[in-house]
């Protein structure tokens, strides 16, 4: 069970989130189909420590939210599908960052 273990929250406002992560020193990565966006396989995008902002399921990340996050990537999609949903959408790219960083350094189970 992982709610013990990765820290999240339901934020009304995510400009504020945004923001509020930037000021501690964090890169905002934001996951959406996006003019600009990025793969999420990009080499060296992330640069922990960093946040992962996911938006609605019809309603994607706020333009807002957007505008101010640091980087934006997209998971590519195939088949009937415009886009996956946000649990599975968080799981790619976080997976990808623990790739990318070497998994922090922790072990494998």
């Amino acid at each position: 069970m992982a709610i013990p273990f990765v820290p999240w929250e339901y934020r009304q406002d995510a400009l504020e989130v945004v923001e509020g992560e930037r000021r501690r020193g964090r890169q905002v990565v934001a996951i959406e189909q996006a003019h600009g966006s990025l793969p999420y396989t990009h080499p060296g995008i992330y640069r922990p420590p960093l946040c992962l902002v996911l938006g609605h399921e019809r309603g994607g990340v706020t333009p807002a939210a957007l505008a101010a996050a640091d980087v934006c990537v997209e998971v590519p999609v195939y088949g009937m599908a415009n886009s996956l949903n946000v649990a599975m959408a968080f799981a790619v790219v976080a997976y990808e960052v623990l790739r990318q960083q070497h998994a922090f350094g922790m072990p494998t189970l």
